[in-house]
Parts: C-alpha cells; sequence; structure tokens
C-alpha cells in the first residue's frame, strides 16, 4: 500500500492520470464557457423583465403618483443588484473554470517531459 512503485508501474500510473487529464481539462473549459454563456443570457433576459415591468409599473399611474414611482425604482434598483451579483459570479465561475481547464490540458509539463524521455529512452533513442 504504501511501498514505493516500480518505475514501470509509476510511468503507467502518469499516462492513466494524463489520459484522465485532458478529457477532464476539455469538460471543465466546455463547462466554463457555459457558465459565462448563460450567466450572460439570464442578465440580459432578466434585464428585459425588469425594465418592462418598471415601465408598467411608471404607465400605470399619474405622474403625481410617488408610491408607484418608489416602488418600480425599488423593484430595478433590487434586481440590478441581483443581476450585477449574477453576472459577476458567472463570470468569475466561468474565467476559474476556463483557467484551470486550461491548466489541466497543457500544464504538467514535467509529468509529459518524463513520459516523452522514458519513451525515447525505452525505444532507445538518443536524445
Amino acid at each position: 500500500m504504501f511501498g514505493q512503485k516500480s518505475d514501470e508501474e509509476f510511468i503507467e500510473h502518469l499516462k492513466r492520470q494524463s489520459a484522465r487529464r485532458r478529457k477532464l481539462g476539455v469538460g471543465v473549459v466546455l463547462s466554463g464557457v457555459a457558465i459565462a454563456v448563460v450567466s450572460a443570457y439570464f442578465t440580459i433576459q432578466i434585464q428585459g423583465d425588469v425594465m418592462a415591468l418598471a415601465d408598467t409599473l411608471l404607465n400605470l399611474g399619474s405622474n403625481q403618483d410617488r408610491a408607484l414611482l418608489h416602488a418600480a425604482n425599488l423593484v430595478a434598483y433590487s434586481t440590478g443588484v441581483r443581476i450585477g451579483i449574477a453576472l459577476a459570479s458567472g463570470a468569475f465561475i466561468g474565467g476559474a473554470s476556463l483557467s484551470y481547464g486550461a491548466y489541466l490540458l497543457w500544464g504538467y509539463r514535467k509529468e509529459r517531459l518524463l513520459l516523452h524521455y522514458h519513451e525515447k529512452a525505452k525505444n532507445n533513442i538518443h536524445v
């Protein structure tokens, strides 16, 4: 269990890890893009709905009705704050997913070099 692996076992473990890492990296990158796009789409969609609701509230009463004006302002403000939080968190999570996915796809240079040179040494190719 805690014993040291042979070189071949270690190399096989790295190969399996590398194959899984590529699949996971692609999945994480795609999910990051999806999160960012869905977040932006729903933000635009909700913004349009809220503006229509605020316009409707304003058009219900006369210009002198301060209660309706105040209600419309509150609805627009609270929804704007929620939209801002949703967009910022969606962009952050999407960006973090993209960067982690890129790290999974193109990172781990030492392991890639070890596998590359192991294959060359195994095939007796001079480096």
